[in-house]
């Protein structure tokens, strides 16, 4: 047989009709976890998600990419809450955010001397996750020796104005603001309180890290801590007192036999 390749070459550009159609889906290591992740106000990427060494992972470089879903009209934020990489070097092993149909990332992390608490956090504003996503790469050329867990939470950011003061357009918006982060940097969800989780951009120091705000959590938590205390003080107290009770009068009944002849 015989083929004109020009031709064919020329009646397939002018055909309107697809030749097939096809669906594709990024598969990485299972060290990675799934690659899709739900929308949710909070959650967190944990690498690895299993042991490399069960899937033959040490010494073989990785590349994960997960695709994390965001809630309509939502901003991001994100946050590194624990790092540990084994290479010093940003072309060896990174952490990449991008937002999807970008080339370049909008949030870069890697193992440079440089642990400051800005430079391992960032806030994605609901404007620019027009498709709903965010695009999270991990690469690393020595995946078995490495972990990272990277938190995040859906807020609203409260804008500003010139002078610095915050917008109350939010704050009055009813169900939009339940919660007023402090320092009026953002709003979150009431159930995001005091769970345990940061959930409010800069409750951070060199020292320590918070929830929402240490004396907010323990004005919440504290009371309830208090009255435990005090009941389990009040039963143990009276425990003893009853004990004491029972030995004295088994003495006192026991006198007038001892002093007998």
């Amino acid at each position: 047989m015989h083929i004109d390749y020009r031709n064919a070459m020329q009646n397939y550009f002018k055909s309107t009709t697809p030749i097939f159609e096809g669906t594709y889906k990024f598969i990485h290591s299972p060290i990675c976890g799934p690659t899709v992740i739900p929308a949710s106000t909070e959650g967190n990427i944990i690498y690895p998600k299993y042991e490399p060494y069960v899937y033959g992972g040490y010494g073989e470089d990785v590349h994960c990419i997960w695709e994390l879903r965001v809630k309509q009209e939502r901003d991001v934020w994100l946050y590194v809450d624990q790092l540990d990489f084994s290479l010093n070097d940003c072309s060896l092993e990174v952490i990449e955010v991008y937002l999807p149909g970008h080339d370049r990332p909008e949030f870069t992390i890697c193992e440079k001397g440089d642990t400051a608490e800005d430079t391992k956090a960032t806030i994605l504003k609901s404007r620019d996750l027009i498709e709903g996503a965010i695009i999270i790469h991990f690469k690393s050329s020595a995946p078995g020796h490495s972990n990272f867990k990277l938190t995040w939470t859906e807020l609203y950011e409260l804008p500003k104005n010139s002078d610095g003061t915050v917008m109350t357009s939010k704050l009055i918006t009813p169900g939009v603001c339940e919660f007023v982060c402090p320092g009026k940097s953002a709003c979150i969800n009431n159930n995001q309180v005091c769970n345990g989780v940061r959930n409010c951009p800069g409750n951070s120091t060199d020292v320590a890290q918070h929830d929402e705000a240490p004396e907010i959590c323990f004005s919440r938590t504290g009371s309830k801590f208090n009255y435990v205390a005090l009941a389990l003080g009040a039963a143990g107290g009276t425990v003893v007192a009853v004990a004491v009770i029972i030995l004295v009068c088994r003495n006192c009944r026991k006198r007038p036999d001892d002093n007998s002849f």
